[in-house]
């Protein structure tokens, strides 16, 4: 007859399966705090040529996330936070430099909320995102809707409305694009920006096999006890 400790032994044998659960929500990606503006237009209805522009750059997923938001850091030449309306976001699984044509993964419009950020930065927050990205590479694609009255206090191109933030982390991977999709400069330096959101993890859970196993070791200690409990 099988001793106590061997039926133990038995029941605590799992042969694991892996199986994906959500972590805490936190930072997905951080490209870096922002140290100073940029002299490139990243906003929509104002100046800056008549015409909309978005700062492009690049992130990294280390494993299956889904994305709930992302913040980005911007500065204010001509108007105030006041005069901030939405963002317009797009979210692209390659360098819209060379994919334009083919569109975004994901885009819209989502009103973010206005904080102090780093280097007398405005720092934008946006929330609300539901979006499942494998993982991989990947790029933002970030524009501040703007008052459109602000433009008719704006006199010429060297006064826009909003410029991106750059970041120290020494690349120079943003670019710069109208909504048209031409790129009037690339290979700019590194955008403020962060990715928001929760990570996959893996988990060990028994396979039905291993359920099979438990259950059976277990009966055999509730027998085991009950003999003894006869003959005690």
């Amino acid at each position: 007859m099988k001793s106590k400790s061997a039926l133990l032994a038995s029941a605590s044998l799992w042969v694991g399966a892996a199986v994906t659960w959500p972590a805490a929500a936190g930072v997905l990606f951080d490209n870096g705090a922002a140290i100073e503006r940029s002299n490139y237009c990243d906003q929509q209805n104002a100046q800056c040529l008549g015409i909309g522009w978005n700062i492009y750059d690049d992130f990294t997923l280390s494993a299956d996330s889904n994305v709930s938001g992302f913040t980005y850091n911007t500065y204010w030449d001509e108007g105030s936070s006041a005069d901030y309306t939405g963002t317009r976001w797009s979210f692209w699984n390659g360098n819209p430099l060379l994919n334009f044509a083919s569109g975004p993964l994901f885009s819209g419009d989502l009103l973010g909320t206005l904080s102090a950020g780093h280097a007398d930065s405005t720092l934008v927050t946006v929330t609300g995102l539901n979006l499942d990205l494998t993982a991989g590479q990947y790029w933002l694609g970030t524009s501040n809707d703007v008052r459109s009255h602000v433009s008719d206090d704006v006199k010429s191109h060297s006064s826009d409305v909003t410029v991106y933030a750059y970041t120290n982390n020494h690349l120079s991977n943003a670019s710069q694009s109208n909504n048209a999709g031409h790129f009037y400069n690339v290979e700019l330096p590194d955008a403020a920006f962060t990715i928001e959101g929760t990570q996959s993890t893996q988990t060990e859970v028994p396979e039905p096999g291993s359920l099979l196993l438990f259950g059976a070791a277990l009966a055999g200690l509730g027998l085991l006890r009950r003999r003894r409990a006869r003959t005690g």
